[in-house]
């Protein structure tokens, strides 16, 4: 066969693909070049925000500044845009984060911080108690006992001496000085006796000054307390001064004590009688130097313009008088040395 000749044979048509359904189909993306020609317009026709007003802020550098300008008459707030406040942002991580990443994440890290302050704690125990504990409190002894210092009686601070003064505005012939080395019912008496047998004429006063075996005068209150004793020492000392005369009346019915003190500026006479009113119910007899015997009820009688109160002994010549008389308060064991004692007062 002669190929050259041969004709080309020809192929049949393929058939037509078939048409898909609606929801199948796509629609084509633009190109890339109308994407960008839109966006470029989108540009072009968007109108850019207002700038933020700007806002008044004060601070401790502003006041300065505004101080210095404005010749320190009165601090004024700066003006500053928004835009030039440097606004601390928030944290985007948390606390556990930043611990774990401090850390380093591991929980071998934290057991051992938690050691390392034990151990801390511990050593600053230790050296404080055998460190700064025997500095501030001494070395501790082999007795761990606490040992108490024995307690000490204070005694009360002694009371100032008094300066003995006669009370008397018109100065007996006679005075003496009482020495009672015991002061109790017992030591007066003997006192008083001994001082008594050293005879005066009759119808005179012995001035007498009471000291103890030392030479202190002795003090109203704890004489009085001591002869009648149940009278309130405290409520005498509120009532009259410290120093006091005594006395002895001399008369041929023997020899009669008596004792006179000074009121204090600030007594009210009718307290300081009734004061002395509590002798009344007592035992009398330590004021005289012989038994009066037994008494009557006590009375009231009128002495120069103010009430005496006075009990009858049985005695001969004994009475118990006493009573405040102008600013003194007297007391004697017989009406005449009564009498005779407000005399000598200038009363």
């Amino acid at each position: 066969m002669d190929m050259d000749n041969q004709q080309p044979s020809v192929l049949p048509p393929l058939p037509a693909a078939p048409e898909l359904p609606a929801e199948h189909k796509t629609e084509t993306p633009p190109s890339s070049s109308a994407s960008q020609s839109v966006a470029e317009s989108m540009r072009v026709l968007k109108t850019p925000p207002p700038p933020p007003p700007p806002v008044a802020v004060r601070s401790l550098q502003s006041d300065i500044q505004s101080l210095e300008s404005s010749g320190g008459i009165e601090p004024k707030a700066a003006v500053v845009k928004l835009d030039d406040l440097e606004l601390p942002m928030p944290s985007t991580t948390t606390p556990v984060a930043d611990a774990e990443e401090a850390s380093g994440g591991g929980t071998g890290s934290m057991i051992a911080g938690m050691l390392g302050g034990l151990v801390l704690v511990v050593g600053v125990g230790v050296a404080g108690y055998f460190l700064v504990y025997p500095a501030l409190f001494g070395e501790k002894t082999g007795d761990s006992s606490v040992v108490t210092a024995p307690t000490v009686p204070v005694s009360p601070p002694a009371p100032t001496p008094i300066v003995h003064r006669s009370l008397f505005a018109k100065l007996p012939t006679f005075a003496a000085t009482v020495t009672v080395v015991s002061l109790t019912r017992e030591g007066i008496a003997a006192a008083l006796q001994q001082e008594a047998a050293s005879n005066a004429p009759a119808k005179s006063i012995k001035e007498l000054s009471f000291v103890d075996g030392t030479g202190t005068s002795l003090r109203f209150a704890d004489v009085v307390t001591v002869l009648l004793p149940g009278l309130n020492k405290g409520e005498v000392r509120n009532m009259t001064e410290e120093d006091f005369t005594g006395f002895l009346y001399y008369n041929e019915k023997g020899v009669w004590p008596g004792y006179v003190a000074k009121l204090k500026s600030t007594a009210v006479v009718a307290d300081a009688q009734a004061v002395f009113a509590g002798l009344e119910g007592l035992d009398v007899a330590g004021l005289y130097l012989n038994d009066p015997g037994a008494g009557q009820g006590f009375q009231t009688g009128p002495f120069k313009g103010s009430p005496i109160r006075y009990s009858v002994f049985a005695a001969q010549g004994a009475s118990l008088n006493y009573g405040a008389v102008g600013d003194y308060m007297v007391i004697a064991t017989s009406f005449d040395a009564f009498k005779s004692a407000v005399d000598l007062l200038g009363l």
